[in-house]
């Protein structure tokens, strides 16, 4: 039943299992609430370059999975070390 709860639509469920996904995704299960709230506490990331104020950028923790925010993110990490090395 997992799947069908999750994805009902893949599944060519009736709308009452779209209805029952949805309750499911209101209602987290025990313990879970407090790790959704870590996921998606946002934080602000503050680069100085000797010192000096360079770049502020708010991310949303969920950025550690792995997606185009990542690389997006690493990228700026790389440069900012590659100016540091080089300064």
């Amino acid at each position: 039943y997992g799947n069908i709860l999750r994805f009902p639509w893949a599944a060519g469920e009736p709308p009452r299992a779209i209805a029952l996904w949805g309750l499911t995704d209101a209602f987290a299960p025990t313990g879970q609430e407090r790790l959704r709230k870590l996921i998606h506490r946002t934080k602000e990331i503050v680069i100085y370059f000797r010192g000096v104020y360079v770049y502020s950028l708010r991310l949303a923790s969920k950025l550690f999975v792995f997606g185009n925010d990542f690389l997006v993110m690493s990228q700026l990490l790389f440069l900012f070390m590659v100016s540091m090395h080089y300064a």
